[in-house]
């Protein structure tokens, strides 16, 4: 079994060779996959400037709920504890939690 959510062409073969009867689901309309409401923000920025302009974006902007992505266990770790130290309550959702603690 396999789910993702973005493939390249390359791999979607490779993956075709070794899954029996895949089921694909293919959106070919991008503007289909942003919820209405949703809103991203992208900003590429240095290791040591990520935290500081995501405390700035938070206090300014107007939110309900919040979703970061990070590249690590460690790393959602070490921003949910300085989410929560400053009054804004968060939880790592990683791959070493257990399916209920998730």
């Amino acid at each position: 079994m396999m789910f993702t959510a973005t493939l390249s062409n390359d791999i979607k073969d490779t993956c075709r060779k070794f899954l029996r009867n895949p089921t694909e689901v293919l959106i070919e309309n991008e503007s289909r996959l942003t919820l209405h409401g949703l809103k991203q923000y992208y900003i590429e920025l240095k290791g040591d400037e990520k935290i500081k302009k995501l405390m700035d974006l938070i206090d300014s902007l107007d939110f309900n709920q919040i979703i970061i992505f990070v590249k690590s266990v460690a790393y959602a770790i070490k921003l949910a504890e300085i989410l929560n130290k400053n009054t804004l309550p968060s939880k790592a959702m990683h791959s070493g939690l257990t399916q209920d603690e998730r």
